[in-house]
C-alpha cells in the first residue's frame, strides 16, 4: 500500500463531487431565493450597480429610457420572467415547426446541410432585420398621440377622452407599454410577411406540382426572400417613402440570403430539386417547407422583442451567484479553501465599503478580516468534528447548528427596542432578517461603534467599539486554534493506513502545515485576482476613453473583461511555479508537484467513495 501524501490540501472540485445529486439540483432554485429576496437592501444595490445597456437602449425614444432605468427590481424580474416565458414558446415553437419531430415542418438546419456557418449568419442576419423593424414599430406606437403606449408614458394624461377603457389607468404602465408594443410588432409582422409568403407558396405549389417534385428548404426561403423583396420594394414606391429602414433592411437581407445560396451551392444546385412519386407528396413537402420558412421567421421576431425587452444581465449575474454559493458552500468548508473564503469576505467588503458611504478603507478591511474568520471558523469546526466523528453527514449537520445558533441574537438585545430596529428586526425573524442583523452587527463592529448597554458584548469591552472588535477577534482566532488542536491530534493519533483512507475518500486534515501552505496559496491566488481586477479598471478608466467614448456600456466591460481574464488566465498558469517559489523562500519541505488536491490523490478509482 502506498503512503498517504503529507500534505494533502484537496479542492473545491473535488468535494464538489461528493455532494449529493439531490443537492446539485437545488442549487439550480437560486432563482427563487432571487425573488425571495427582491426587497434586499444589497439585491436592489447590487441591480443598480451591475445593470449596463446591452445596446438596446437604442431602441427605445429618449422619453421612456428614463423611465426605463428607474424601474424595480420586481418589475425588472417580472419582465425577465415575461421573456423566459417568451422564449420557452419559442422553443415549443421550434421543436413542433422548425425540426423534423411531428412531420410538420422541416428540420431548419437543412438550410445548408452540414453547413452550419451559413445557417447561423442567416439566422443572426434575421435577427437584425427584425430589430431594426421592432426599432420602427416602437418610434411609430410611442410617438403616436393615440396609442395606448404613449398614453402609459406619459402616466396616462387623457386616457379619459380616448377610445381606451378608463380602467387602464390603473395597470402598470411598463406592462401596457410592452404589451402594446408586443401587439404592434407581431401584427406589423403578420400584415407585411403573410401576403408574401402566400404568393410564394402558390408559386411554388404551381410550379413544382405538376413536375412532381419539391425543392430544398433554402430555396423555398430564397422564394419567400424574392416575395418580401419585390412587396417591400413595391410599397416604399406606393407610399413614396424611400426611408423605411426596417424595409430597406429586408431587401439587404434577402440580397445576401441569395448571395450565400449562389456561392455556396451554384447555380445548378442551388435549388435541391428533388423528384417525388406524386404530385400530393410535391404539394405536402412543399407546405412543410413554407411553415418551416414561416415559422422561423415568427420565432425571430419573439426572440427579438424578448431579449429587447427582457434582458437584465444583472438578474442573471445575481442568480448564477446565489447558485454557484449554494452550491459551492458546503464545498468550500468540506475543502477548507481560504482562496474562496478570502474571495468572498472581501468581495462582501468591497460592497460593503460601495454602499456605506460613512466606511473607509481601514474599517471596510476589518469587516472583511471578520467575514473571513467567520468562513475559516465553519470550516475549521467541520474539520474536527469529521475528524471525531469520521462522518461528513455529521459535520455539516453540527455546522448547520451551529449557523443558525450564531444567527440568533443573545436574549438581552431583544429587550432593546432601539437595537432591534437597528439590526432590521422590527420586521420579522426570518433566515434572512437574521443573517442581514448579523451582517450588520459586524458592521458595526468593525467600525468600533460603540455597543449597546444591553449587548452582550458590552460587559466585555465596557461598550467601546474598538474594545469589542480585539476581544470578537481574539475569541474568534482562539476558537480556531482550538478547532485546529483537534483535527491534528486526531491525525497524528491515526495509522498510516487510515491517513491513506482518509485521502482516498478526499478528507482534508487541517494541521498547522497544511494550512501554513493553504495560506501561501492563498497570498498566490489572490495576487492573481488582484492583477487582473487592476487592469480591469486600469482598462477601464485610463485606456478605453483614450480611444473611443461611442461605445455601448456593456461592449466597453466586455473589453475590460477580456483583458482582465487574459491576464488572469497567464498568472493562473503560473500560480504552481510562484507557490513553489514562496514554500522555497519560507524554507519549508516541497510538497509532491501537484496542484492542490489532484496528483497527491491515489488513482481515481480509489478516490471516489464517500464516508456516510
Amino acid at each position: 500500500m502506498s503512503a498517504p501524501a503529507p500534505y494533502f490540501l484537496g479542492s473545491v472540485q473535488i468535494s464538489l463531487e461528493h455532494l449529493p445529486p439531490w443537492y446539485q439540483l437545488i442549487s439550480l432554485c437560486g432563482v427563487f431565493a432571487v425573488i425571495h429576496l427582491r426587497n434586499n437592501a444589497v439585491i436592489t444595490w447590487l441591480v443598480m450597480q451591475l445593470h449596463s445597456s446591452m445596446g438596446t437602449e437604442a431602441i427605445w425614444v429618449d422619453e421612456y429610457k428614463s423611465t426605463l432605468q428607474a424601474m424595480s427590481f420586481t418589475e425588472r424580474l417580472c419582465f425577465t420572467l415575461y421573456g423566459v416565458a417568451m422564449v420557452a414558446i419559442v422553443a415549443a415553437l421550434f421543436r413542433v415547426f422548425c425540426q423534423d419531430t411531428y412531420n410538420i415542418g422541416w428540420n431548419v438546419w437543412q438550410l445548408f446541410p452540414d453547413k452550419r456557418l451559413p445557417t447561423a449568419i442567416t439566422i443572426v442576419l434575421m435577427c437584425v432585420v427584425d430589430g431594426i423593424r421592432l426599432r420602427a414599430v416602437v418610434m411609430d406606437v410611442l410617438n403616436a398621440p393615440d396609442s395606448l403606449a404613449h398614453l402609459a408614458m406619459h402616466n396616462f394624461e387623457g386616457v379619459e377622452a380616448a377610445d381606451f377603457d378608463p380602467r387602464v389607468a390603473e395597470s402598470n404602465p411598463h406592462f401596457v407599454i410592452q404589451f402594446d408594443l408586443a401587439r404592434s410588432f407581431i401584427l406589423s409582422g403578420a400584415l407585411r410577411r403573410l401576403p408574401a409568403i402566400l404568393l410564394a407558396a402558390a408559386y411554388r405549389l404551381v410550379r413544382d406540382a405538376p413536375r412532381k417534385a419539391h425543392t430544398a428548404l433554402r430555396w423555398y426561403m430564397a422564394t419567400c426572400g424574392v416575395f418580401f423583396l419585390l412587396q417591400e420594394v413595391l410599397s416604399m414606391y406606393i407610399h413614396y417613402s424611400w426611408t423605411d429602414w426596417s424595409a430597406w433592411a429586408m431587401v439587404g437581407w434577402v440580397v445576401v440570403f441569395l448571395g450565400i445560396v449562389n456561392y455556396t451551392y451554384g447555380p445548378s444546385k442551388r435549388a435541391g430539386t428533388v423528384v417525388t412519386i406524386s404530385a400530393a407528396n410535391s404539394v405536402t413537402e412543399a407546405v412543410r417547407g413554407l411553415v418551416t420558412c414561416t415559422a422561423l421567421w415568427f420565432n425571430v421576431s419573439l426572440v427579438v422583442l424578448a431579449f429587447v425587452v427582457s434582458v437584465h444581465e444583472e438578474l442573471v449575474l445575481i442568480w448564477l451567484f446565489i447558485s454557484l454559493m449554494i452550491l459551492w458552500t458546503p464545498a468550500i468548508i468540506d475543502s477548507c479553501s481560504t482562496d474562496y473564503m478570502a474571495f468572498l469576505s472581501f468581495g462582501a467588503a468591497a460592497v460593503q465599503h460601495a454602499m456605506d458611504s460613512n466606511s473607509t478603507v481601514s474599517s471596510s478591511v476589518r469587516f472583511g478580516v471578520l467575514i473571513f474568520l467567520w468562513w475559516l471558523l465553519a470550516a475549521l469546526l467541520y474539520n474536527a468534528i469529521i475528524h471525531i466523528a469520521c462522518s461528513r453527514y455529521i459535520a455539516a449537520t453540527v455546522v448547520l447548528c451551529w449557523f443558525l445558533w450564531i444567527l440568533t441574537p443573545p436574549r438581552e438585545l431583544w429587550a432593546n427596542p432601539q437595537a432591534i430596529a437597528q439590526l432590521g428586526l422590527a420586521e420579522g425573524h426570518g433566515v434572512v432578517q437574521l443573517f442581514t442583523a448579523r451582517i450588520l452587527w459586524l458592521c458595526a463592529v468593525a467600525n468600533f461603534q460603540p455597543m449597546p448597554g444591553d449587548s452582550w458584548m458590552y460587559s466585555r469591552s465596557n461598550g467601546d467599539g474598538r474594545q469589542a472588535f480585539d476581544t470578537l477577534l481574539h475569541e474568534i482566532v482562539a476558537m480556531c486554534v482550538v478547532c485546529v488542536a483537534i483535527s491534528t491530534a486526531v491525525y497524528y493519533s491515526l495509522s498510516s493506513e487510515v491517513r491513506l483512507r482518509w485521502q482516498q475518500h478526499d478528507i482534508v486534515s487541517t494541521t498547522p502545515s497544511v494550512l501554513l501552505r493553504k495560506a501561501i496559496r492563498t497570498l498566490v491566488v489572490m495576487f492573481c485576482v488582484g492583477s487582473s481586477v487592476v487592469a480591469w479598471w486600469a482598462v477601464r478608466l485610463y485606456v478605453l476613453p483614450m480611444w473611443t467614448q461611442l461605445l455601448p456600456d456593456i461592449f466597453a466591460k466586455a473589453l475590460c473583461t477580456v483583458v482582465a481574464i487574459t491576464i488572469l488566465g497567464n498568472l493562473m498558469d503560473m500560480q504552481d511555479s510562484m507557490y513553489a517559489l514562496c514554500v522555497r523562500v519560507l524554507g519549508l519541505r516541497i510538497p509532491r508537484p501537484a496542484s492542490e488536491g489532484d496528483s497527491s490523490l491515489p488513482p481515481d478509482g480509489m478516490t471516489r467513495t464517500v464516508i456516510p
